[in-house]
């Protein structure tokens, strides 16, 4: 038996395929680049989150545990999607 994808393969296909331009094609891996830079960005909103929370707490060195608040993610996100780093 076949292992399970991570994403579903089909309906992301899909989805790049209707909002690429009618002239231009997508690529076959075109999938696989766009799920890379998903992950890519949660990870960079992971790291901003957890510096954003450290901060709440009043930037305390040693913490090993940080609690993530909403206003954490919603603070790191802004600045994630500010920079629009690949």
């Amino acid at each position: 038996m076949a292992p399970n994808a991570p994403y579903p393969l089909s309906t992301l296909r899909n989805i790049l395929r209707a909002h690429a331009p009618s002239n231009k094609q997508v690529s076959s891996q075109a999938d696989t680049v766009a799920f890379i830079a998903y992950l890519s960005f949660l990870q960079q909103l992971a790291h901003e989150a957890k510096g954003a929370a450290t901060e709440d707490k009043g930037g305390r060195a040693g913490l090993k545990k940080v609690r993530l608040s909403a206003q954490a993610v919603q603070r790191a996100s802004k600045r994630v999607l500010e920079r629009g780093e690949p």
